[in-house]
């Protein structure tokens, strides 16, 4: 996959996939050396602990709810991400998972992958890959409208933004732009912290 001004992303530092069962730990302790495990459900208590040196647990992550609009939503999902390259700057390799790798796990890798460049349609297509997961359909819309039945019987809120990378935050412009408006007063440190994280991730950055 490719970034910013042509460069490369680093192999092998960000990935991601569903759930894990032993044997999924040991391959990815043997193969990649995974440092952290970033479980992106809300609410789960892992009983067996930590999976790797690290287990960022019960992140908080509400499916793709990355509007601005919704204060709450926002700032769960912001504040994974800005973990996520902490970490990474730290040189931290990661394996984050919801349930299945599909729709919270595919927002977060479409959201890193705009800070460091990488283009709408790889993007894009990239978190449709969760539509292979073999489970039920899981195609996204951009919601705008009235309200809409969801599956267990409620109701979403007009103003949601599901994810499906029509028209909501496209560019890797826009998308720097959510991530900062939750700065404040650290604007200085969030700007800095993505041009860490574009240095651990991408090959030749700054050179």
């Amino acid at each position: 996959m490719v970034g910013l001004n042509g460069q490369k992303l680093k192999y092998g530092v960000l990935l991601r996939g569903e759930q894990l069962d032993d044997a999924d730990v040991a391959t990815l302790q043997q193969d990649f050396g995974i440092d952290y495990e970033y479980d992106l459900r809300r609410g789960v208590s892992d009983q067996k602990g930590s999976h790797f040196d690290g287990y960022r647990q019960d992140l908080g992550m509400i499916h793709y709810n990355i509007n601005t609009d919704k204060t709450a939503y926002y700032g769960y999902t912001r504040s994974v991400l800005k973990q996520l390259m902490e970490d990474v700057r730290d040189g931290k390799s990661i394996y984050f998972h919801c349930s299945h790798g599909a729709d919270r796990t595919g927002t977060l890798a479409y959201l890193a992958e705009a800070l460091l460049g990488v283009d709408y349609e790889t993007r894009a297509r990239d978190y449709e890959l969760t539509s292979l997961s073999g489970r039920p359909d899981r195609t996204r819309f951009y919601h705008h409208k009235g309200t809409n039945p969801t599956s267990n019987g409620g109701e979403m809120d007009p103003t949601t933004k599901y994810l499906h990378m029509i028209s909501f935050i496209k560019t890797n412009e826009e998308v720097e732009q959510w991530f900062y408006y939750g700065s404040g007063d650290n604007l200085e440190y969030d700007q800095q912290l993505v041009e860490d994280f574009r240095a651990a991730m991408l090959e030749g950055y700054g050179q």
